[in-house]
C-alpha cells in the first residue's frame, strides 16, 4: 500500500453481543500483515475503558452515534468491520454517518432482525431471570463449536458486564437495524458468513443478498458464527479486496 492508502486504511472492529474484544486478535494479526491499522474497542458499557453516561439509552442507533462521533476525530474515513450486533452498529454508522465511513464488512449477519424463534429462544435464556451456566455454555458452543477456545476467561468475561448493559444490548441485537438502513448504505459493503453458522440460516442470508445485489457475499466453508476467529486469513483477504475495490 502507498503511504496515502495506508493513512486512509484504518479498520475498526465492532464486536457482537456478549463477545470479547480479544476474539478479534487472529483477524487483527492478518490485517496487520496486509498493512492495515486496526482498532477493536469495547462497545460502550462493555468495559471500564468504555463507560456509559448516566441515563444513556443503549440501542443500535445511540451506540452508532457515539462511535461515529469518535470516528470523526480520525484523519480519514474508517473501514468498519462488525460482527453480529457489531454488524448492525457498523451498518447503521455507514447509513447515518457516511462522512466517517469508507467501507463496511458484516460478519456472521445480515442487517435484518433475527427470526421470532431466535428472539424467543435467546430471551428465555438471557432475559428472564438469572443467567444459567447451561445457557452460557449452550451459547458459546453455538458460536464457536467444539472444542471451545482455550481462553475460558476471555469467552466468559462479557457475560459479567453490568446486567442492564447486557440486557439492553441483547435487545438491540434482537431488534436489528432500522428498516431504512440497508438502502442508505452507499459505500462498498460486503457480508462474510460461515457455511455452518447456526445463528442465521444460509438460505436467509442468501435471500437478503438477492434483494441487495450491490453487496458482496462470501460463504466460508468449515466455519460458523465466529468466522473471523476460525478463518481470519480468508476474512482479511476479503477486507483487503473490498478496500482495494476488487
Amino acid at each position: 500500500m502507498s503511504d496515502q492508502q495506508t493513512a486512509a486504511s484504518e479498520v475498526v472492529l465492532l464486536h457482537g453481543w456478549a463477545c470479547p474484544t480479544g476474539y478479534w486478535a487472529p483477524l487483527q494479526f492478518e490485517l496487520h500483515r496486509h498493512g492495515f491499522h486496526t482498532a477493536a474497542p469495547p462497545l460502550p458499557g462493555y468495559g471500564p475503558e468504555a463507560p456509559l453516561p448516566a441515563g444513556f439509552g443503549w440501542n443500535v442507533e445511540s451506540i452508532a452515534d457515539v462511535i461515529a462521533r469518535g470516528a470523526a476525530r480520525r484523519p480519514a474515513p474508517v473501514h468498519w468491520v462488525g460482527h453480529s450486533l457489531g454488524g448492525s452498529i457498523a451498518a447503521t454508522i455507514a447509513a447515518r454517518h457516511p462522512e466517517v465511513t469508507a467501507s463496511v464488512t458484516l460478519l456472521g449477519m445480515v442487517p435484518t432482525a433475527p427470526s421470532d424463534a431466535t428472539r424467543e429462544r435467546l430471551s428465555a435464556m438471557f432475559l428472564d431471570g438469572a443467567i444459567s451456566e447451561e445457557s452460557i455454555q449452550q451459547c458459546l458452543r453455538a458460536w464457536y463449536g467444539d472444542p471451545l477456545p482455550a481462553d475460558d476467561e476471555m469467552l466468559r468475561a462479557p457475560f459479567d458486564v453490568r446486567r442492564t448493559v447486557l440486557d439492553a444490548s441483547l435487545l438491540a441485537a434482537l431488534d436489528g437495524v432500522a428498516p431504512d438502513v440497508p438502502q442508505k448504505i452507499g459505500v462498498p459493503a460486503q457480508v462474510i458468513v460461515g457455511a455452518d453458522d447456526q445463528t442465521r440460516p444460509l438460505s436467509e442470508v442468501e435471500g437478503y443478498m438477492r434483494s441487495h445485489p450491490a453487496m458482496e457475499l462470501t460463504v466460508v466453508p468449515d466455519s460458523g458464527h465466529m468466522v473471523h476467529w476460525s478463518a481470519p486469513a480468508a476474512c482479511a483477504d476479503r477486507v483487503r479486496n473490498l478496500v482495494a475495490g476488487g
